[in-house]
């Protein structure tokens, strides 16, 4: 029974450090994709690339093992990018 739990807890820590590890990485990935976007719509911009690229993105993306790193990520720029757009615009909020 103890070693079961050492093994759980283990393989805890391991998935842990892995989306810690993530973290950086999705947002830097998320940062350069919103950049390449541009002014294209989500769809246009990926009907227009190679199926490897979109393989990638997918991969990318939709990884169950790095979705807590992908959506503590993506709070991170969402929220970035809010404070960002309002030193731009003067405000306080």
């Amino acid at each position: 029974m103890l070693f079961i739990l050492f093994v759980v807890g283990m393989l805890l820590a391991i998935f842990g450090f892995i989306n810690l590890a993530f973290i950086p990485v999705q947002y830097i990935y998320l940062k350069n994709l919103s950049e390449d976007i541009g002014d294209k719509s989500q769809q246009k911009y990926y009907d227009d690339q190679p199926l490897g690229t979109q393989l990638t993105h997918f991969q990318l993306q939709g990884n169950f093992i790095i979705l807590p790193a992908n959506m503590i990520a993506t709070f991170i720029y969402r929220q970035r990018r809010k404070k960002i757009k309002k030193q731009k615009s003067g405000g306080t909020k």
